[in-house]
């Protein structure tokens, strides 16, 4: 199987599903639109302000926790979507991204 996602994830808004192959995963409201975000912005280190924002929050209104709490959720689900490597990852210091390439090997 290739490093490489061919498509990303067919995303369902009518049934909040991610669907990669033959594997689908329920996705709460908020995890599709989290998602949905990162997924436009490939390869791209989004705040977690900017993310609170796609899910229909200011950037105050949830606690930083609390948006980690949901992308841990996320992250878990897209593991089992794509378990070769994590697709969606914590960048430091304060962001997440969307990938469609293996992280790089290790020397």
């Amino acid at each position: 199987m290739s490093h490489y996602l061919r498509l990303p994830p067919r995303l369902d808004e009518l049934e909040l599903t991610a669907t990669l192959g033959q594997r689908e995963e329920s996705l709460t409201a908020l995890e599709y639109e989290i998602l949905a975000q990162l997924i436009r912005y490939p390869e791209e280190p989004l705040s977690r302000d900017a993310l609170k924002r796609a899910a229909g929050f200011d950037g105050d209104s949830v606690p930083d926790r609390k948006l980690d709490a949901w992308l841990n959720s996320l992250i878990q689900k897209m593991n089992l979507l794509w378990p070769l490597f994590p697709v969606v990852r914590f960048v430091m210091p304060d962001h997440y991204v969307y990938s469609e390439k293996a992280p790089p090997k290790k020397r």
